[in-house]
């Protein structure tokens, strides 16, 4: 089915799911216009909301089998949504990546309680921020390939800042070596800036305002995430799925 591709997850605590739910709007291929090899996600559009007709047709059915699971964490189903119906396509039964440090851009409750309160099934009023938030991965070569004898070129590198600010900076395959972070690993799979905004525009100039600040040899990354709001969510109130 062809439509809009988009998300719903949302916390669940073993009797109930933690509201608000996560709305979001995943980039899975390498190149700006969605074009390139799939490489997982890219870079990520979410917002926070109150249960709407996308989570009501999907998660919310599947409530009475996590209880009898005793499943406790996150849960999201990807979808392709269009004016016939919600297609599922998968789930993501753990955090996804880099979702969970888009999330972590938005939630502003201490994550230790919350995360606390969510082992112990507990009941936890979750705050978060109003508006959007974007993640972009940061990646350098052999991404999204396997080339061991590339990676050790780039093994090592020194991820270096304009300014002394790593707000919003979250680390892939990183480590740090006399006080500076390095590339590690095996994939090229470096950094996720995130950034937050009252519309899709202001969050989208904060976190390449943050890329901007980061000095990597050969750091790629898409430079459109996000850009398609306006004509997805759109079609989807159009649909009535948001609300």
């Amino acid at each position: 089915a062809s439509g809009v591709e988009v998300a719903v997850g949302a916390f669940f605590n073993g009797n109930d799911f933690v509201h608000p739910i996560n709305v979001n709007f995943e980039h899975k291929k390498l190149f700006p216009g969605n074009i390139g090899p799939m490489t997982g996600e890219m870079g990520t559009l979410m917002y926070w909301s109150e249960p709407n007709t996308i989570f009501k047709s999907t998660l919310l059915k599947i409530k009475d089998d996590l209880i009898k699971s005793g499943y406790r964490g996150y849960i999201d189903i990807n979808c392709i949504a269009n004016a016939r119906g919600i297609y599922p396509l998968e789930w993501t039964c753990r955090f996804g990546y880099p979702t969970i440090s888009i999330q972590m851009e938005g939630v502003t409750s201490a994550w230790g309680e919350f995360l606390h309160a969510l082992a112990k099934g507990e009941p936890f009023d979750l705050k978060t921020k109003k508006g959007f938030q974007i993640g972009v991965c940061c990646v350098v070569p052999p991404f999204p390939y396997d080339d061991k004898s590339e990676m050790e070129l780039y093994r090592d590198l020194s991820i270096l800042f304009k300014k002394p600010e790593h707000e919003g900076v979250h680390l892939g395959d990183v480590k740090t070596a006399d006080g500076v972070w390095r590339v590690a690993g095996n994939t090229g799979y470096v950094l996720i800036a995130t950034g937050s905004g009252q519309t899709v525009k202001d969050a989208s100039k904060q976190v390449y305002s943050r890329i901007d600040n980061i000095m990597l040899q050969n750091m790629f990354y898409r430079t459109d995430i996000g850009l398609n709001w306006n004509e997805d969510s759109d079609k989807l109130q159009t649909w009535g799925y948001l609300y």
